[in-house]
């Protein structure tokens, strides 16, 4: 059962990079697009935009880095329950 699972596991990861490789470039785009809506949409002009994005990053960040470090943490509690 153990190795089953790694073998979908690596099986899924293999097929995910040339997914994600593919798409980089509209993944970008979508970032740029995000920015120029929530700048437009609040009606940020130069100088406010110069505080507001910086700060905007950090966050995004730490809820990515939250979001990661509890994925590890239920992945870790997994593979415990499979241990016999």
């Amino acid at each position: 059962m153990n190795n089953l699972k790694k073998y979908y596991s690596l099986t899924i990861s293999y097929l995910q990079v040339p997914l994600f490789y593919g798409q980089r470039d509209v993944i970008r785009k979508n970032k740029t697009l995000k920015m120029h809506f929530i700048t437009e949409k609040l009606n940020l002009h130069s100088r406010s935009t110069r505080f507001f994005w910086p700060i905007y990053t950090n966050i995004k960040a730490e809820k990515t880095n939250a979001a990661k470090k509890n994925m590890l943490e239920i992945q870790s509690k997994i593979n415990d329950a499979d241990k016999p």
